[in-house]
């Protein structure tokens, strides 16, 4: 096993978190905040992007699915993915995206690879993550309460240049409010353990089904 990624392993397995500064190619990065723009400035566009070519193809790249297949294993699969440009500094409240039921706080089955193609410099809303919090099973909306009632130890992650953020998906995360006038582009991909049952919703079937027209089936049907 590759040693770096083996210590993004025990990373993630210690602070549910793990941030990358040299795994995002420069190329890539320019490309991917193109290509947000493009989207977004299509009338009634969505979040959701799995059905754009460039990201269906861009989930299955060798550069990040090596990445997965380290954490994960070989039998893997792309859950979802989606992105925004966000331009009016919206915060959003502490949550996690595990999407199945867990029954051990320790088994990874399920995480999110972040992606930050323009950075999160100052003044531009930081991705703060709870660390630890990966381990306690509580619902998708119970942190924000928690963090009310009982705040954990939480630290913001920023950078003045592109970087990647690979999250346990159980982890308990938020977005600040960001300064007025910034633009703060993100995507995110999701990606599971196939040999766990997943219940997909259905407009993630739909648009895995759009993302295996593009990019091959081996990433994406065993989901439909």
């Amino acid at each position: 096993m590759n040693p770096e990624l083996e210590a993004v392993r025990q990373i993630l397995e210690r602070d549910g978190y793990a941030t990358l500064f040299n795994a995002l190619p420069a190329h890539e990065a320019t490309e991917v905040r193109q290509v947000l723009e493009e989207h977004f400035s299509a009338p009634l566009a969505t979040k959701r992007l799995l059905k754009n070519p460039f990201f269906a193809r861009l989930s299955t790249r060798e550069w990040i699915t090596q990445i997965v297949a380290c954490l994960l294993g070989p039998e893997t699969l792309v859950h979802h993915a989606n992105g925004r440009v966000l331009c009016d500094g919206s915060p959003k409240p502490w949550h996690h995206d595990f999407d199945g039921e867990r029954s051990s706080s320790h088994e990874l089955t399920m995480i999110h690879v972040m992606l930050y193609p323009d950075g999160l410099p100052p003044g531009v809303a930081p991705l703060c993550v709870a660390p630890g919090t990966h381990r306690e099973l509580v619902p998708r909306n119970a942190p924000e309460e928690l963090m009310r009632t009982s705040p954990r130890r939480h630290v913001q992650l920023q950078s003045m240049v592109p970087f990647i953020v690979v999250l346990n998906s159980a982890l308990w995360h938020m977005r600040p409010a960001s300064r007025s006038g910034s633009i703060r582009y993100d995507l995110n991909i999701s990606y599971c353990s196939a040999r766990q049952q997943w219940s997909e919703r259905d407009e993630y079937r739909q648009d895995l089904s759009a993302a295996a027209n593009y990019a091959g089936p081996r990433w994406f049907t065993g989901l439909i």
